[in-house]
């Protein structure tokens, strides 16, 4: 009888093909695994990194991203810097430099609660000066404004400066004398405490009467809302009103 011959030299064979593709398979896999994990931690570095960014604050009352341009009649201003945005703080110390260029001056806003820089600007009629404050850690920006100082003559200049919590309404009267209406709304409470406004317990107006020439007035309005109110800087009077709020 005729034996069958097995040929298992040629299973054996197909085995030894089939090993190397089962394992190319796996490896593809255990790449894609791999790109899929990594794809995901840097997605989570990235989203983090992007909040803690969001936790950063550096604002200024004139000073701002883009620049802008203001008018000074009183011959000085105050700048104030800040490591908030009047409700949240900026969590860790701001190191920024702050003036004109070539001649800025470093500074540090200390972190973990609300604070703030003040830095004094003067010049003469005509001048036009530019101040840069920029941030370089922990994130870096830049806030900018023009200030050009003219001659107020014999008119009346007013400058609104906001605290934060409380506006301050400053008045330098020239050698014209006037009554002046002062439109401060609802969400502003004027400060009792001054004379001229002692009587403004109600209501959402009132009129300064009896100024002197050539003198300067603070008014103090304490915000009892988060409403937003006039850009700070200083103006002309015109038309003997000043509106604080909207009439």
């Amino acid at each position: 009888m005729e034996r069958r011959r097995y040929k298992f030299h040629s299973k054996k064979k197909k085995r030894d093909h089939r090993l190397p593709a089962v394992l190319v398979i796996i490896g593809i896999l255990l790449l894609s695994g791999s790109a899929v994990t990594f794809s995901r931690y840097v997605l989570q570095r990235e989203e983090g990194q992007i909040a803690t960014a969001a936790d950063f604050y550096f604002e200024s009352d004139y000073l701002k991203e883009g620049g802008a341009a203001y008018t000074v009649y009183t011959g000085s201003v105050n700048i104030r810097v800040a490591n908030h945005d009047g409700l949240n703080a900026t969590g860790a110390d701001i190191s920024y430099t702050i003036g004109e260029k070539g001649s800025a001056e470093p500074r540090t806003l200390k972190g973990g609660a609300q604070s703030s820089d003040e830095y004094d600007l003067s010049g003469t009629a005509g001048e036009t000066k530019t101040i840069f404050a920029a941030a370089a850690s922990p994130y870096q920006k830049t806030l900018s404004a023009s200030f050009t100082f003219q001659d107020p003559g014999e008119n009346t200049v007013y400058r609104i400066t906001d605290q934060g919590y409380y506006l301050v309404l400053d008045l330098y009267i020239g050698a014209k004398v006037q009554d002046i209406t002062i439109i401060y709304g609802a969400d502003l409470v004027p400060d009792s405490t001054n004379e001229l406004m002692a009587g403004w317990t109600s209501g959402e107006s009132g009129t300064l009467s009896g100024l002197s020439p050539h003198a300067h007035y603070s008014l103090v309005f304490f915000e009892s809302t988060l409403a937003d109110h006039p850009a700070v800087g200083e103006k002309l009077l015109e038309g003997g009103s000043i509106a604080l709020a909207d009439p």
